[in-house]
């Protein structure tokens, strides 16, 4: 058995220093839960006026995540290759 999340928002973007930030007040969540066999169990959406702010650094190929609605993913960084 197996819970896997998706979150789904868009936002605007403004430049701030060296980083290109990404407002957001429009998230949704959903968890979908999965049997053993891989088969969909069920599907809820958590909530759907999530805010919050991805933040693009210009110098460096990451990004940080900052979740006001639960707090999970701040200080999240995700990595990206450079092209």
């Amino acid at each position: 058995d197996g819970n896997t999340s998706f979150w789904t928002m868009s936002g605007k973007a403004a430049v701030m220093g060296d980083k290109v930030v990404v407002r957001y007040q429009d998230c949704v969540k959903e968890t979908y839960c999965y049997a053993e066999d891989g088969t969909l169990v069920s599907k809820t959406t958590d909530y759907a006026d999530g805010t919050g702010s991805v933040s693009f650094n210009i110098y460096e190929c990451g990004a940080a995540w900052a979740d006001a609605q639960e707090g999970i993913a701040d200080g999240r960084v995700f990595d990206y290759p450079e092209e």
